[in-house]
């Protein structure tokens, strides 16, 4: 037997996956016994699929024992296989001529049991899917024959007939110019792409598809009929014309052509030519609809109207219902004034297309201005209102409509309407003309009066537009809006009062709620700050109206913050930020917020946010900055002091709001000018606020002399925070020397301020934090105030503007201000030599006033006056366990109020040990118990290089959050350091602290802004501190209290000495209990802590400055 057939079968059914059953059933022909044997045969050889013979050799299948010649039955049973396969294929080709999708798809399945990678069952198939609407398993198929052929152009252009059904156009194009990739020659190929391009509206890649194809073959005048069309799509008519003519001449009898070129000369206006040819390409295909569309056209466009009504009554025995057609018919009626005819044909088009705009404004114009009727035109008009509100010219028309009727009061309402959207264009002249012609033709139109007042209010007349909203609700006394427009004038005008009225008139006459009137008064009342708790209930009705308000929110936010409800301001910011999410004014106030609740790591994350959506916002790199420093992250410290430094001298020198206060300003390494120059900016900042906010200027009568008094010189001291600012110690040593030429009065200009049980001993205390500058400083002069002393300076709640209207005749800066107020309204500044030099006086407009000792002195003395000197062990330096926290004065203690610090007495702590607090035994410990914002890199690398030149040393300091803490380590890591040798202490008490201190060795005071009040609990305590001042009064305090104490060898001159004076210190421990010898000697002598002498002292200071 010849090997080819079975060849054959090989190639064609190697991956058919049909049971090997199929051919021993041939093979059997239906005997039970010798099925099973030819199993047994086809099983012993390892046949178990049809596949499996197909991959035999030919000498195995020809070992099979069977009865007779095994190729030759093999042969046999092959050829009746193929036959059946064959057959099979027939009949779902015939399935699918007969449109029975479901069962092609049956056989189809069955056939590829067999033939798996036949691409004919394969594309049957995907036809079938395609044919029943079913894309996804259509798509299935053609991946599968994709994969079996990638270059069949079959498969890729059924992928584009798919992708063309399920409107992916873009996947359609990559087909069908794949198929044009692989046949680069095909006409067919590339005008299917051509015509696709063209249908989806690519017209400049369609024109080089289209140009491709008549490369090719430059006769298909088809392809030059649809080029036409393309070119004449992109107004290119002289080109669309030429290869209609090519298209003629190489088919003369061509109607598409001729209709082709009929449209180029009723293009180009050749009315008589393309009538022409539209009528000869009539005459060879009566059918085409379009030609005697534009024929009939053509006739109109050179007035031969009763051609043209002839043609389209033609047109309309094709096609009754083309409403195109019967549109044209009826205008050519209207021409020919047959009037009634066209009006009949206009009904039979909205009988067709009853919502066609153009339809019913054409027929409403025929009733209108052709026959007169104006109730018919009134109802096609307000028809195509209805389709398209916003055409004005409608509304004018159905004025005219109603005035030709002498219905007044519908034409006052079309008036209305075109006022309105003449409004909404803002064209105000002619909204309020239309206005004008509502009231005319209905003077009682309430609305129309009060439209007329808002045309007034938009256009600057604010008297006339008052008139016109009081006129309207004279008219409609239940007109909301125009109450709440009235309150808008009256709040311009600044009648706040009559403006609030309004308001609420407003919202009592509309309910649920006048969302205008709530929003605006909620406004007016939180401007004004008359009742936060009044705006905040307005502005939650608001939100009844519409909670999506993004301003509504951010108001409330910030009423809450004023009222000290930050978690209720923070969640009205995030309301905001749900409804905006990138509303970084939101972003900005919970920065602000959290970085006063020294919730800095919220802060940055809120600031970072808004820098990364807009990166030139000064204000926000500068808190930005500010929260870095307060938790020791001094990463990038370098770029941001620098780019601080360029944002504060470009607003100075551009005259802009500065975004660095004074008070933070201490914070950086800028110089003392600089520092002067931003204290001088927001000092006029202030005062162009002020001006601003009072109407003209304010002059104050001072009293000249004390006869008012009784003889008694009125000082008035004003702080932010009576209650807790360590500076207000002093003010109660004041209340103890009590002086009865002297009356004191304090006022407190912070709601946050805690009052202290001392302030009642003064003869007067006042809260002026509820009041308006002006107000305030009313106040102070109605006091008879002779010298007013700041105790806030530039701190956060500080009121310059009351300074800045001079209501006494002395003012005077006195501890919260650190340098120069740089005003005129500033008199006097009481500091002392060591922190202001003589030599810098230039830079100050005070006149200077020393104390006879330091500027900030402490009241430990009378505070903690049995604080017992530490007694160090050599081997354990620990205190010994006699020493007692104050001795047997502990009741004494608890009975002494203090404004500082809570005192909880631990009856139990009796002794302290530097194992207590984390600290090694036999080490020298240096310290530093300042807030952390205090440091900066410079101070803190000179503290590791002190320590790294003590050996056995460790520093100390203050933990005041875990993030700060790790920044600090990850600072000294990066240097090297052993960051097991800084240990942090966690805030106590005051007298436990003073105890706790002592175990310290020597104390290092920070360099930009001086510890203050910490080196004095130092000092106090016993332990040295070192200093190293600077140019700025900040940096100068300590300096300046060890002068006063005596004890000025640990005042450095610069950063060597600083180190110098430390390291000797921490390796000499002789010299080291010297000082601290001299220390506890001197403290009890000294001015420094005797808070008596320096009150006596300010207030002879304070008489002095009047007698001069």
């Amino acid at each position: 037997m010849n090997s080819l057939p079975f060849d054959i079968f090989c190639s064609k059914h190697s991956d058919c996956e049909a049971p090997i059953s199929v051919i021993t059933e041939i093979l059997s022909e239906n005997d039970p016994l010798n099925f099973e044997k030819i199993s047994n045969e086809f099983e012993v050889l390892g046949f178990k699929k049809v596949k499996d013979l197909a991959r035999a050799t030919l000498g195995k299948a020809s070992s099979m024992k069977l009865c007779g010649d095994s190729l030759t039955l093999l042969y046999g049973a092959i050829e009746i296989y193929s036959e059946h396969l064959d057959n099979l294929l027939k009949s779902a080709k015939s399935e699918h001529q007969k449109r029975n999708f479901i069962t092609t798809q049956k056989i189809c399945k069955e056939l590829l049991t067999h033939t798996p990678t036949d691409l004919n069952v394969i594309l049957l198939n995907a036809e079938s899917f395609f044919n029943c609407g079913n894309y996804e398993k259509c798509i299935d198929c053609l991946e599968i024959a994709n994969n079996i052929n990638p270059n069949c152009s079959e498969v890729l252009s059924n992928f584009a007939l798919v992708y063309m059904k399920k409107s992916e156009n873009d996947l359609a194009k990559e087909y069908l110019f794949k198929v044009c990739t692989i046949k680069p020659f095909c006409v067919d190929a590339w005008t299917d792409y051509a015509d696709f391009l063209f249908k989806t509206n690519d017209l400049i890649t369609a024109e080089l598809a289209y140009e491709r194809v008549l490369s090719l073959k430059p006769e298909l005048y088809k392809v030059h009929n649809k080029y036409g069309k393309l070119l004449l799509k992109l107004n290119r008519i002289k080109e669309a014309k030429k290869h209609f003519k090519i298209a003629n001449n190489c088919a003369t009898e061509c109607p598409d052509t001729l209709k082709n070129l009929a449209d180029v000369y009723y293009l180009i206006g050749k009315f008589e030519k393309a009538i022409s040819k539209y009528k000869k390409a009539l005459e060879i295909n009566p059918d085409l609809i379009n030609a005697y569309f534009y024929l009939g056209m053509a006739h109109l466009k050179v007035t031969e109207f009763q051609n043209a009504a002839n043609i389209f009554l033609k047109a309309l025995e094709l096609e009754p219902e083309n409403v195109s057609v019967l549109r044209s018919l009826a205008v050519t009626y209207c021409f020919q004034e047959n009037m009634l005819l066209c009006v009949e044909v206009y009904k039979k088009c909205l009988k067709l297309q009853p919502e066609a705009f153009n339809l019913n404004l054409e027929l409403a114009l025929i009733y209108l201005h052709n026959l007169q009727n104006y109730q018919e035109a009134v109802i096609y008009l307000k028809k195509c209102i209805q389709l398209n509100p916003n055409r004005i010219d409608l509304f004018k028309n159905l004025f005219v409509a109603y005035r030709k009727s002498n219905d007044h009061l519908n034409a006052s309402d079309a008036c209305m309407s075109i006022g309105d959207l003449y409004l909404e264009s803002d064209d105000q002249e002619n909204a309020r003309n239309a206005f004008f012609c509502a009231i005319l033709l209905n003077p009682r139109n309430a609305f129309g009066h009060w439209k007329v007042g808002l045309t007034m209010y938009n256009l600057g007349h604010l008297d006339l537009a008052l008139t016109r909203y009081k006129h309207a609700i004279e008219l409609k006394p239940t007109l909301a809006n125009a109450y709440c427009d009235i309150a808008i004038i009256y709040e311009e005008y600044g009648i706040s009062e009559k403006a609030i009225d309004y308001y609420k008139m407003a919202i009592q006459l509309q309910q649920p709620t006048h969302y205008n009137a709530c929003l605006n008064l909620a406004n007016i009342l939180y401007r004004l700050n008359i009742n936060l708790n009044d705006a905040l209930t307005h502005y939650e009705k608001a939100l009844e109206y519409d909670n999506t308000s993004v301003d509504v929110y951010i108001h409330m936010g910030n009423i809450y913050t004023e009222l000290n409800r930050s978690k209720d301001a923070l969640r009205c910011f995030y309301m905001a930020i749900q409804h905006d999410p990138h509303c970084l004014e939101a972003y900005m106030y919970i920065g602000s917020i959290q970085k006063d609740s020294d919730n800095f790591i919220e802060a940055i994350r809120a600031y970072e946010f808004v820098l990364k959506l807009k990166p030139d916002l000064p204000d926000v790199y500068c808190n930005l900055v500010r929260c870095l420093l307060t938790i020791c992250d001094w990463s990038d410290y370098d770029a941001h002091v620098n780019k601080l430094q360029e944002i504060v001298n470009k607003q100075l020198n551009d005259d802009d709001m500065l975004s660095l206060l004074p008070h933070d300003a201490l914070m950086f390494p800028l110089s003392i000018e600089v520092q002067t120059k931003i204290a001088s900016k927001y000092a006029k900042n202030c005062v162009e606020k002020l001006k601003k906010s009072i109407e003209g200027p304010q002059q104050f009568v001072h009293p000249t002399s004390l006869i008012s008094s009784n003889g008694n010189l009125r000082i008035g001291f004003v702080s932010t925070n009576f209650g807790k600012h360590p500076i207000t110690t002093i003010m109660e040593s004041l209340s103890s020397l009590y002086d009865y030429q002297v009356d004191i009065i304090c006022y407190s200009i912070s709601s946050n301020d805690n009052i202290p049980p001392w302030l009642n001993l003064f003869e007067g205390h006042k809260d002026l934090s509820q009041l308006k500058f002006i107000d305030a400083a009313k106040v102070i002069n109605n006091d008879g105030i002779h010298i007013l002393v700041d105790m806030s300076g530039y701190i956060k709640g500080a009121q310059t503007e009351i300074f800045a209207l001079r209501p006494a005749p002395i003012q005077v800066s006195w501890l919260g201000c650190p340098s120069t107020s740089v005003t005129t309204f500033m008199d006097y500044l009481i500091t002392d030599k060591i922190c202001s030099p003589p030599e810098l006086q230039h830079l100050y407009t005070e006149k200077w006033v020393y104390t006879n000792q330091t500027i900030f002195v402490g009241d430990h003395k009378q505070k903690f006056p049995n604080l017992r000197q530490r007694k160090v062990d050599n081997t354990n330096n620990i205190m010994h366990q006699g020493v007692y926290l104050n001795g047997n004065d502990v009741n004494d203690l608890v009975s002494v109020e203090t404004t500082y610090i809570e005192v909880e007495l631990e009856e139990s702590v009796k002794s302290y040990y530097r194992s207590t607090f984390n600290l090694p035994e036999n080490v020298v410990v240096f310290c530093n118990f300042s807030k952390l914002y205090k440091i900066d890199p410079f101070t803190f690398r000179m503290w590791l290089n002190i320590l790294n030149n003590v050996p056995n040393s460790v520093l100390w300091l203050l933990h005041l959050s875990d993030i700060a803490e790790n920044n600090l380590r990850t600072f000294a890591d990066h240097l090297n350091f052993d960051t097991s040798r800084i240990i942090f202490a966690d805030f106590i008490p005051k007298y436990q602290h003073l105890n706790r201190i002592q175990l310290a060795d020597i104390y290092l005071d920070t360099h930009l802004c001086n510890g203050h009040i910490a080196c004095l609990d130092a000092i106090w305590a016993g332990v040295p501190v070192i200093t190293l001042p600077g140019d700025t009064y900040e940096s100068r305090v300590t300096a300046s209290q060890l002068t006063t104490l005596g004890i000025a060898d640990t005042i450095a001159q610069n950063e060597e000495n600083y180190i110098e004076i430390a390291i000797q210190l921490g390796l000499n421990k002789l010299a080291l209990e010297n000082i601290r010898k001299n220390i506890w000697e001197f403290k009890m002598h000294s001015d420094l802590f005797d808070i008596n002498v320096y009150a006596k002292d300010i207030i002879l200071i304070l008489k002095n400055m009047w007698n001069n």
